[in-house]
């Protein structure tokens, strides 16, 4: 684990992603051996949760002590579980400003029922935790992987001109090691295949595809909404509320 006091830093999500991507690199330079990158009790394969997963992060009393010779590090030591509960409905108690900051420079304030964001140009959500982005050739955005919910549902809106192009992926972003039968390689993606939506999932037993034949592409220059629903049974997507 690892901190940053300063005005400039990369995000968690991100310094993980790039030591995934360089971990063999890293394992051979350092020589030592990387069980798990973004520690997550959720993303073993043999996790005891079958639908919804959160890890629960414990802090224990006794402070971790590393002693090197003259330099001494001492930190604050984690243990974390694996809940079979999804934190994204999990709401023990009603919310506060206290407790419930807004995001992205959002400003607070508390109602009778509960705390409430006025969010800046660009974002918006219960917690301006909702992003606009626009990218022009190549450009992406990083953000933390998604909860896992027994039942999720996911809405994009989307305007482009581009036939085809990613839209979104949750998942593994380096293939899997086949040694390590832990290392989950579920993942979900939305994509435009020349003009029109096509989703993709695997959840252990398979990829699945969803394909909608929508009257016109949605690479018209024109605003498009896309809905996806998913539970342990059934997949639903649907466009622009149809």
């Amino acid at each position: 684990r690892f901190s940053a006091r300063n005005a400039f830093f990369f995000k968690a999500v991100q310094l993980n992603g790039v030591v995934l991507l360089h971990k063999d690199e890293i394992e051979q330079t350092v020589g030592i051996n990387i069980t798990m990158v973004n520690i997550d009790e959720c993303l073993a394969e043999n996790a005891d949760c079958n639908g919804s997963c959160t890890s629960i992060m414990e802090v224990q009393t006794n402070p971790s002590l590393v002693n090197a010779n003259k330099t001494a590090l001492v930190g604050v030591q984690i243990k974390s579980t694996a809940d079979c509960m999804c934190s994204a409905r999990e709401y023990k108690q009603q919310q506060t400003c206290k407790s419930h900051p807004c995001l992205n420079g959002g400003r607070c304030s508390d109602s009778k029922s509960g705390a409430r964001c006025s969010c800046p140009p660009g974002y918006s959500g219960p917690r301006c935790q909702q992003t606009v982005r626009s990218f022009r050739g190549n450009g992406w955005a990083w953000y933390p992987a998604l909860d896992m919910c027994d039942k999720s549902h996911i809405s994009v809106d989307i305007i482009t001109t581009k036939a085809d192009g990613l839209i979104f992926y949750n998942g593994p972003i380096v293939p899997p090691d086949d040694s390590d039968e832990q290392q989950q390689s579920d993942f979900i993606a939305l994509e435009l295949e020349q003009g029109y939506p096509r989703f993709l999932i695997d959840y252990g037993s398979g990829t699945l595809e969803l394909r909608i034949q929508t009257k016109n592409p949605l690479n018209d220059g024109d605003w498009h909404r896309i809905d996806i629903f998913w539970d342990a049974e059934r997949v639903k997507m649907v466009v622009d509320h149809c």
